[in-house]
């Protein structure tokens, strides 16, 4: 087995680590000899060339995604560069979900350059399906009976699972050709605690972060919103911005795109709007709200956004999705009359992790038609806009660049090059949504 066949990105960090003179082996990385872009394991012999290759990384723009808090013995990091996203685990021992199961000095002893003897390699690919996986594919079936053909060295094996005290498992994983049992899983866990009982402390934080993540309210995911003029191109750059981050989004607990303009709701807001249908809305000027309606107004439209983003934005959040907004309630008060009720309503509803405000000349607006846009349950298409005259879109401008300095929103000049704005944005925020999950 050799580097050739690795994905470049991957193949230049194993070069970067031998030149450094930090010795690794490659840890269940079969998938990657064969040129697909997955997660690259090393595995260290000392701990000085863990915390060696840690520092690297971070200095070649990598972002610590899941520390050792989160499973002891490794660390994962992720870089995500014009559209492609690299992830390498750390491992400072052969261990899973904090409980070391082979003995990472023979494993070293018996390596050929940079991988594990077949030996150890059939050890390695078993003990991750009874410890992690819980399953086997058939690609790595396909592995673990070849690594087994090749394994000659039998006495070597009994010796060394007899170190770690879960060879009947093994032999149960072996006789049932690779399937994995609740027997086998409970076989392996109890066997390998009764020989090193003290690793028993490693599980718990692991089984009490698992059990919280299933009751937690926290948004783990990241909300991006785009507000602006309508004409500033909010569901172009929308749709753009997410094909862009989909390499990512999918690596780690996918993406949501949602518009957030006007699509009623609440029952009592689709009543409304089927008694004002056929109503040309788009054609003629809005009528002023006189004042005393205005707080009414203002309340209501932040009881119907505020239930739409906790049916349809907040779930998804507590997912960890990435989710990206077409518009958000912030394009209520800078396209409507609005009183200094409404701007406290605005500092009450939940905030995007990333405001970005979308910007152009009145010129290019006027002459931009309404989009259709592809996450709305309804096709809306206005005809070529001719909505308010030039006063009223530059009092629209006033007051997004007002709500800009009050929200801390990015601001975006449209008229550049889609493709430049997509990537300064991606380069801005990738490594934040990679902490936060």
């Amino acid at each position: 087995m050799t580097f050739e066949n690795m994905p470049d990105a991957l193949r230049e960090i194993c070069r970067f680590f031998i030149e450094k003179r930090i010795r690794f082996l490659l840890f269940k990385c079969e998938h990657i000899l064969q040129g697909k872009n997955k997660n690259l394991d090393l595995l260290f012999e000392t701990q000085e060339g863990y915390e060696d290759a840690s520092r690297l990384l971070e200095k070649e723009g990598f972002i610590l995604s899941i520390p050792e808090s989160v499973e002891k013995y490794k660390k994962m990091y992720i870089s995500f560069k014009e559209g492609v996203v690299t992830a390498i685990h750390l491992h400072r021992e052969i261990a899973w979900h904090g409980l070391p199961v082979l003995q990472k000095k023979k494993v070293f002893e018996r390596a050929t350059k940079f991988f594990p003897s077949a030996e150890d390699s059939l050890l390695i690919h078993s003990g991750h399906a009874l410890f992690e996986n819980f399953r086997v594919s058939p690609f790595h079936k396909k592995l673990i009976e070849k690594y087994r053909k090749n394994a000659k060295d039998t006495m070597y094996m009994k010796r060394h699972l007899r170190n770690v005290g879960w060879g009947k498992a093994f032999s149960l994983f072996m006789k049932a050709r690779y399937n994995v049992s609740n027997k086998m899983i409970l076989q392996a866990y109890i066997s390998r605690l009764r020989k090193s009982p003290w690793y028993f402390y490693n599980l718990i934080p692991k089984l009490l972060n698992a059990t919280l993540r299933k009751f937690t309210l926290k948004r783990k995911g990241y909300c991006i919103a785009f507000v602006g003029v309508n004409g500033t191109g909010k569901t172009t750059m929308t749709n753009h911005f997410m094909e862009h981050m989909e390499p990512l989004a999918r690596f780690l607990n996918g993406t949501k795109g949602y518009y957030f303009g006007w699509d009623p709701f609440l029952p009592v807001t689709k009543l409304l709007s089927w008694k004002g249908r056929g109503k040309k809305v788009y054609t003629k000027e809005i009528k002023k709200i006189p004042p005393p309606f205005q707080g009414i107004r203002s309340l209501y439209l932040f009881i119907e956004y505020y239930a739409r983003y906790m049916f349809q934005i907040y779930p998804a959040l507590r997912q960890g999705k990435i989710v990206v907004t077409d518009r958000y309630f912030y394009d209520q008060w800078s396209q409507s009359n609005h009183s200094q009720y409404s701007i406290w309503l605005l500092d009450r509803f939940p905030k995007p992790d990333l405001c970005i405000l979308l910007d152009a000349p009145i010129s290019i607006i006027l002459k931009r038609d309404k989009n259709t846009h592809l996450h709305s349950k309804k096709v809306i298409r206005s005809p070529i806009r001719k909505v308010h005259d030039i006063t009223y879109l530059q009092k629209q401008r006033e007051n997004y660049h007002t709500l800009q300095k009050r929200y801390s929103m990015i601001y975006l000049n449209t008229t550049k090059n889609i493709n430049k704005n997509v990537q300064e944005i991606s380069d801005t925020i990738w490594k934040k949504i990679v902490k936060k999950r």
